[in-house]
């Protein structure tokens, strides 16, 4: 069960019902609007996205078209105006077909309006000036498309955008709630979670859990959790998030006599102390509090390892040639005093090894392959090796991956 594929399809099917319950709870925008669009990737072909936002600097609508027209401009504020009303003023670059659009709505809203009260005509104010405060918007949002490298298709783009958007929103806090009027982000998500989409999530992940028996036959287990499935990376966050993260934060911290920092992915953590003796204290106190939950530390990975810029020294007074380090999330970690202290991280010797078998072994069943599709296969690989193990001082490690790729790929040939 790829956990890629399924979070994929999550956001296809959920988002729309977690924007729609998000609006519920959206606070009201201001009169005056600053309108613009910008452009998304989607197969190779740049397409627009349509966002305005509000004097304050909150999120008023958005929308994805494949075309830039007078259509597509009238359908996008044809939904700002009728979900958030007529604004006093919209301000807008030098887009006649953004000023057209505008226009027609509101002429058309004023002779559809019944009321004995006349509606006084929306203001537009075309500069390009005034209308830098959502070219700034446009910026965090597309920080977080940029590494995505496009969209396979028009229908994923559309929610996908919709769900950072989303967040997006959250993090300037637009839902208002009556218990709290500031709330955070955790908060207004859990808060758009319907309920019936945390039991579809639940039941999902649950459903597909396989034991293997030692003769090779596989058939489903209704106890734990599947091995590498996703509810077990859901399942540890849980765990993990109230067993150890709030525990550490709000009991740990402020018994402790020097400063302390938790870094958690998933169930592997490393904790940095200030002094020895707090990482003894909170080292037994841990075992206890895991225990309470059922679980226990792994004791070929749990080590109490110096670290810091006499690091070095005290090492060669214990005989030693070199300081200990540890191995985190593939990467091994050391101690680096060339000029100035700061920890160094390279790729784990195993997983340097595991991954060159790998490519060795994909490129003896591609060796018939047309060059031009080896070349595609081969990159591919290497690229995501880049992109995981691509850290600051791990350039000797990836240079090495490169060299004996490319010596193999020539034998090859």
């Amino acid at each position: 069960m790829s956990i890629d594929s399924t979070i994929h399809r999550w956001v296809i099917h959920f988002a729309p019902l977690l924007m729609e319950r998000f609006n519920r709870h959206k606070r009201a925008v201001t009169g005056k609007w600053h309108a613009d669009e910008t452009y998304i990737k989607v197969r190779g072909r740049w397409m627009d996205l349509y966002r305005a936002i509000d004097s304050v600097g909150d999120t008023v609508e958005f929308w994805f078209s494949e075309y830039r027209d007078l259509s597509a401009a009238k359908r996008f504020f044809t939904k700002a105006l009728a979900r958030h009303g007529r604004p006093d003023r919209i301000v807008i670059d030098g887009s006649q077909t953004n000023r057209e659009a505008i226009a027609s709505y509101d002429a058309r809203s004023r002779l559809q309006d019944c009321s004995r009260r006349r509606s006084k005509p929306i203001r537009i104010r075309q500069s390009q000036y005034l209308n830098n405060r959502i070219e700034q918007d446009h910026r965090r949002i597309k920080r977080r498309v940029r590494p995505m490298l496009g969209f396979k298709s028009t229908h994923a783009a559309a929610v996908t955008r919709s769900v950072i958007e989303m967040v997006h929103m959250m993090r300037k806090r637009q839902a208002r709630y009556a218990f709290n009027p500031n709330p955070s982000l955790a908060e207004q998500f859990e808060s758009s979670l319907p309920h019936e989409v945390a039991t579809t999530l639940a039941n999902s992940l649950t459903r597909q859990n396989f034991a293997t028996e030692p003769d090779g036959a596989v058939h489903p287990n209704d106890e734990g959790t599947p091995q590498g499935g996703s509810i077990s990376v859901l399942m540890s966050n849980l765990f993990l998030h109230y067993g150890l993260d709030l525990w550490f934060e709000r009991a740990v911290k402020v018994r402790l006599r020097g400063e302390a920092r938790l870094v958690r992915y998933i169930d592997d953590f490393v904790i940095c102390f200030q002094y020895r003796e707090d990482a003894h204290r909170v080292q037994k106190a841990l075992r206890l509090r895991l225990g309470k939950f059922g679980l226990t530390l792994e004791p070929t990975k749990t080590n109490l390892v110096e670290f810091g810029r006499f690091t070095q020294r005290r090492a060669g007074k214990r005989g030693r040639r070199r300081p200990e380090t540890i191995y985190f999330l593939g990467l091994t970690l050391c101690c680096v005093t060339e000029s100035n202290f700061k920890v160094g991280m390279r790729t784990e010797n195993s997983r340097l090894k595991r991954s060159l078998l790998s490519l060795q072994e994909l490129m003896r069943r591609i060796r018939h392959y047309k060059f031009s599709d080896q070349v595609a296969e081969i990159n591919r690989v290497l690229r995501g090796h880049y992109a995981y193990y691509g850290v600051a001082g791990n350039l000797r490690s990836l240079i090495k991956m490169y060299q004996v790729v490319e010596r193999y790929w020539r034998r090859m040939l």
